[in-house]
């Protein structure tokens, strides 16, 4: 299926070339925390499309220095262009100078909102754990996915994982298959709060 994710290390910095599936190019992102929030974009089916790095701003700040500012992601939302600020460990406030020219600047310009997010905004253990397994599977062509009737498969709007691979398995499908429904969310549970394991719950579409 080809590599997932290309890493590259320069003297104290990390920087990947991430593979998105949504996408379909590949994302240069500069910290742990960044990939991280780019897997949740990829299972976000809100998300039309988004993009690392992508532009530099120039501005002056409140000192009257020119300065130059390059967001960690522009991502199409439902309601428009969101530009997000991730941090690790803590969410620095708008109501710094700086961030309040930046957010001038991003609505007047590119009509885009302005977002700060730290990592316990939009990361659990169990989410990144649950993504980091399916990702691989989301590469199965989702054609393939959505020829199957799975709730007509099963019998039920809901069925633990064990089951939905057991009907898999009787009707001939390959053992892939059914990680392949989880990841493209045929059958959805909810990644935040358990291991995707044979027990697991699924709402079946």
């Amino acid at each position: 299926m080809g590599s997932r994710y290309q890493t590259k290390y320069s003297v104290n910095k990390y920087i990947e070339f991430f593979n998105s599936l949504l996408n379909r190019n590949f994302q240069r992102l500069d910290s742990y925390t960044e990939r991280k929030y780019a897997l949740t974009l990829e299972f976000n089916s809100e998300v039309k499309q988004y993009q690392s790095q992508p532009f530099t701003l120039n501005y002056v700040d409140s000192l009257g220095k020119e300065r130059q500012y390059t967001p960690d992601f522009l991502v199409q939302e439902p309601d428009g262009l969101v530009v997000y600020e991730i941090k690790q460990k803590y969410k620095p406030t708008l109501k710094d100078p700086d961030f309040l020219v930046i957010e001038d600047i991003l609505l007047r310009k590119n009509h885009a909102r302005f977002e700060l997010l730290s990592e316990k905004d939009f990361s659990t253990a169990y989410q990144i754990q649950n993504i980091e397994r399916l990702y691989t599977y989301k590469r199965i062509p989702q054609a393939l996915i959505a020829q199957y009737d799975f709730r007509k498969l099963i019998g039920a709007k809901q069925c633990c994982f064990g089951e939905l691979k057991e009907a898999a398995k009787m009707k001939g499908l390959a053992p892939v298959i059914p990680f392949g429904v989880v990841a493209h969310q045929y059958a959805k549970f909810d990644l935040t709060t358990e291991a995707l394991n044979d027990n697991t719950l699924l709402e079946v579409a």
